[in-house]
């Protein structure tokens, strides 16, 4: 999935945004539709006031195309993803925006007055949004309203929505930016601008463009933190082997015991390997229930909603998995097998007790320490 940005030179500087005139999204889907499945514009609207009765709420939500939930899954409570958007008057709300306006009521097949429209009827209730979404929105009204209420705009110079695409599995990103990158020129030879796509998987991190093109954002802010974390894994680390190698000295006598009964040096590596990864894991579920204890109070601090994916536990690992498997697993493996391996090798030394006796020349002598 991408985003439409527009690309021109302002002041002498190229510039690019996310906003593109209305007109575009038809003509994309109809003209494209080799390369684009489904087209979706998105204007925003933070001035509707939602009426029932005496009781007048006002909210913020967006018009929007119907093909919505082809493009964005967020989950509808009731009602059909496929045509909830289709009449012109029909409006999905979300669960906290219903429950301000029918309170406990089922709100499916309600009307409800839009400014001063009538008849507006809620084909469904959308699950209200998580905290990490770009997206801030409390309804959905289907884009053939803008017509009603003469917000349409055909002209190709005026930006002022944003619009989606659903590429084909077949077309490659370059290949759509360079069938799309001349449409609004072809329409509007005056401007100078041109379009391009913008995946969804760089919006957060990689949201700054120089010279037109996306460069860095966020992710400069994941590098530092990364980095850090990497000096406290090491700090850890180098912490933990001087430790396990200062307290080996105390398990020299079992070492040498266990060598001394036939103990091999592979045996003794799987031992202290075992109490190694015994340690590590006892360890990482005490952090783990620490993280959940404290975890409220950590988002309140910080003034933001984070979470534990507790129905998707590996969906962190496989994002970061080249992270894992290059950083913390090699380092892991030090950690775990340098302490056994400095214990399996010590050598075992028998020394004969002193005798409380010894001989001087033909006859024998008893030191004073022996006696009692």
């Amino acid at each position: 999935m991408y985003q439409v940005f527009t690309r021109a030179v302002f002041n002498g500087q190229i510039e690019c945004n996310g906003r593109t005139p209305m007109v575009m999204g038809p003509v994309v889907q109809a003209n494209y539709g080799r390369q684009v499945e489904e087209v979706v514009r998105m204007n925003w609207v933070g001035a509707f006031i939602f009426s029932i009765g005496d009781k007048h709420v006002g909210s913020q939500g967006f018009l929007t195309d119907p093909g919505f939930f082809k493009l964005f899954d967020f989950p509808l409570l009731k009602g059909n993803a496929a045509t909830a958007l289709r009449n012109p008057h029909s409006v999905i709300l979300t669960e906290k925006l219903a429950k301000k306006l029918f309170g406990n009521a089922d709100p499916m097949g309600q009307f409800v007055n839009v400014d001063s429209t009538a008849g507006f009827t809620v084909t469904g209730v959308l699950k209200d949004l998580p905290p990490n979404t770009r997206f801030d929105f409390e309804y959905l009204i289907p884009w053939s309203y803008t017509n009603e209420v003469h917000w349409d705009n055909a002209s190709w110079t005026n930006n002022m929505i944003g619009t989606y695409l659903l590429l084909r599995p077949d077309v490659s990103e370059t290949v759509a930016n360079i069938s799309l990158r001349n449409l609004v020129r072809m329409h509007a030879p005056e401007t100078k601008a041109e379009i391009f796509l913008h995946p969804m998987r760089k919006w957060r991190l990689y949201s700054n463009f120089v010279n037109g093109e996306a460069t860095d954002g966020d992710i400069n802010f994941v590098r530092m933190l990364a980095v850090i974390a990497g000096f406290i894994l090491l700090i850890a680390c180098i912490n933990y082997m001087n430790l396990s190698s200062a307290r080996s000295i105390r398990r020299a006598r079992e070492v040498g015991v266990r060598k001394v009964v036939g103990a091999g040096r592979g045996s003794l590596i799987g031992r202290f390997l075992g109490e190694s990864l015994l340690i590590a894991s006892l360890a990482g579920v005490l952090a783990l229930v620490i993280v959940i204890l404290t975890l409220p109070w950590f988002n309140q601090l910080i003034m933001t909603n984070l979470a534990i994916p507790y129905g998707d536990p590996f969906s962190g690992f496989r994002v970061r998995h080249s992270y894992y498997l290059r950083v913390c697993w090699p380092a892991a493996i030090r950690l775990f097998i340098f302490p056994p391996s400095v214990l399996s090798i010590s050598s075992v030394v028998i020394s004969r007790p002193s005798m409380p006796w010894s001989r001087r020349g033909g006859s024998w002598s008893f030191s004073s320490s022996a006696l009692p």
